[in-house]
Formats: C-alpha cells, structure tokens, sequence
C-alpha cells in the first residue's frame, strides 16, 4: 500500500511521458522469477516485443536459477538475476539487480507474475516511466505500482495471457500457439554424445514435479506398470534433477535408465530432441518438449491444461477433471491434502494407449481453436481487460 501511495503521488508530480511508441522505447526489463516452463511460455511474448520496438535492448530479470534456460532464448539481449540460495543472497543480489535496472532507465517493463508481492516490489523500484503488470480479483492495490494492468484470466492459455500483456502495449500478435525456439548448443551435443544413453525408439519417462506441488505426480507406481509395457517395444530412460534421483530409482527395478541428476540442461534439451516420445507429468520439461516439437504424453490433474496446456498432433494430453480440480492457482492449499485423486484416476491403460499411437507416429486431428480479432481486442482497438492508472494519458 505504501508503494502503491508513494508512486501515485511521484507519477502526478513528475507527469512523464508515458508513451509507448517504438520511436521512445530503449531499453524493456521482462521479469519473471519462477516457472521455467512459464518462461518458455513467454517466448511468443518476447517475439512480439521484439517485432514492436525492433531497437530496444530486452533485459530478463530473473531467478539465477533460470538463467541458463534464458539465456537460450531468442531476443533477449541481457540477464539480470537474483541468487536465491539463502535470505543474504537474495537480499544482496536483489540490490546489485536493482542497480544494475535502474541505470539503464528502462522505457518498459513487463511483469510476467501475479501472486508474487516480491514480484510487485521490483516492478516500482526498477523506475520504469511504463510499468505493465497482471491483476485478479481487484486491481487497487495494484493500479499505483503498475501503470498499466491486464486481467489475467485463468482459463486462458498463459502464453495467449503474457501476449494479451503485449497487445496493451501496442505489439502485434505472432503465429498463434507457436512457441519460440530453445537454443541447443555444440558443447550440449558433446556432453551428450559421452553419455551411455540408448537409441531408438527411445522414450523418456519424466515423474517429477517441482517439490512446491507434488501434487502434479502421477502415482510412481504407475510409471512403473507403464514402464513394463513401454520397454516391450522401445529404450526407456528416467530424469530429474539430482533431489528426484532416489524418487525416480523405483523404476531402474523395471529397466529404465536413472539419468537423474547425470544431465545438463543442455544434454536434457539434447535428449527431448532426439527421442522418440516423452510421457511426463506437468513441469519444466514438459514445456521444454513442446518448444522442440518432440511428441507428447502430458499428465495434468490440479492445473487445468485449458491454462497452461498446448494443442498439437504430436501433443495428447490427459486429464480428469474432477470437483475439486483445477486447484492451483485457486487455493493457497490443494483441498485434497495430497491425495491427488484427479491424477490418480488417469490409467495406465490411457497413458499406454496414447504412448505407443505417438510411437506409431499417428497424429491428434484436434484443432487449434481459432482465436478471432474479437477476442483479443474491443471495437477500438484496445487490449481488452486494460486498464491504465487515472494519471496517465492514453496514447
């Protein structure tokens, strides 16, 4: 509230120039602080940001531990990025950041996060003259901070939500559902080729979920049962990070290769790439996959594949919508307290069948839903679910 007061009173005071005319524009902060696979989301953002101010240097704030996963992106010319080890880091490092913004006296920025009040901090302290930013359930205590906001609305794809951003600002909407590239480099390729991995058809079995919503997780014993069938007909090999390596070695006991904590982000970009499916449950490199085109089973339960899902051939997703599902990004807590029924009532018989279609190489004849002009925009030509503080002069 104080933030909210305090940039009320500066931005009357100071009048700036709040125009967004690519002429004016120099320098754009996009900040997103956590969710590598809603970083990879915004890749369609960041293209059309590029195409609107083709001049501007785009600098990403973000977590450290995201950065080798920006830095892989295309039109981003910079990183600046918060260690987030302990408390001192994240204080220190959040300064040094703040510094580092401040003095490119940014036109534009874009945050990408809702629920983060740190997030909302950051955006107000980088003293941006335009300040873009994603509302909910009211937009007071955000209308000061930001200068201007979008409704993000929850049953909408997030990337169409992070471009919905962009159109506030004057950017043109790119190829629909497309998602921009993740560069694998030559060094990835050698870190892989010195790994024992088997060949095809290789299918990767993915049956992590970040540890801040375990929830997402397919029973694991299903991935083993799914497993005693997969091998039947192709190489399996497990990953996840070094943490999910004990996790994921129930299944080394059904032979599959524990790769867990044994690969690079580049060696995994590398191994999505080359093999021939991947069965996952709703995390990173579930969006890492559909970047590289490589084809699909995702298992979602508490997050509706309508928000954070993706339409293609190669793509089939499960998913049981039940009462309580989806939850997050509604409740504080899953109601559920853990016992994840909406996962666990997908079965392996769904998960099988889908698997070896996409291993035949039969394609989804699903559309894409078509989004018209009218979605996105009023009879003006304004991004709908705009709106700018009282202060500011509309362009």
């Amino acid at each position: 509230m104080a933030l909210n007061f305090i940039a009320r009173v500066f931005g009357k005071a100071l009048s700036r120039n709040h125009s967004d005319s690519p002429d004016t524009v120099k320098a754009i902060i996009v900040a997103k602080f956590a969710g590598l696979g809603s970083i990879v989301q915004s890749t369609p953002f960041l293209e059309a940001l590029h195409q609107r101010f083709p001049a501007a240097k785009i600098i990403f704030f973000t977590s450290n531990k995201n950065a080798d996963l920006v830095g892989r992106l295309e039109h981003v010319d910079g990183i600046v990025g918060i260690d987030e080890r302990n408390f001192l880091t994240v204080f220190f490092s959040t300064l040094v950041g703040l510094s580092r913004i401040t003095r490119l006296r940014a036109d534009l920025y874009f945050d990408l996060e809702i629920y983060s009040a740190f997030a909302s901090c950051m955006a107000i302290l980088a003293l941006a003259r335009n300040r873009y930013g994603f509302y909910r359930g009211s937009s007071v205590h955000k209308i000061g901070i930001y200068t201007h906001l979008v409704f993000f609305n929850t049953r909408v794809e997030i990337r169409e939500i992070y471009l919905q951003l962009g159109l506030s600002a004057g950017c043109a909407r790119p190829i629909e559902g497309k998602l921009g590239s993740i560069a694998i480099w030559d060094s990835d390729y050698r870190e892989y080729e010195r790994l024992d991995i088997p060949g095809a058809p290789l299918v990767v079995l993915n049956p992590n979920a970040s540890d801040l919503m375990i929830e997402r997780r397919w029973p694991l014993e299903n991935f083993q049962e799914l497993a005693l069938e997969l091998k039947k007909s192709a190489n399996l090999v497990t990953v996840g990070s070094a943490s999910e390596r004990n996790y994921v070695s129930a299944l080394e006991s059904v032979g599959v290769l524990n790769l867990a904590g044994k690969l690079s982000l580049g060696a995994l970009l590398v191994l999505l790439k080359k093999c021939d499916l991947l069965v996952t449950n709703d995390t990173g490199p579930m969006h890492f996959a559909w970047a590289l085109g490589t084809p699909t089973v995702s298992l979602f339960g508490p997050v509706d594949p309508k928000h954070y899902g993706m339409r293609a051939g190669n793509i089939r997703i499960l998913y049981k919508p039940i009462y309580c599902s989806p939850c997050v990004h509604e409740v504080d807590e899953p109601p559920c307290g853990g016992n994840n029924v909406c996962m666990q009532r997908i079965s392996v018989t769904e998960a099988l069948d889908a698997s070896l279609r996409l291993l035949r190489g039969e394609m989804s004849s699903t559309p894409e839903a078509a989004r018209t002009e009218s979605f996105f925009l009023s009879q003006d030509r304004r991004a709908l679910g705009r709106i700018e503080r009282a202060s500011i002069e509309v362009f």
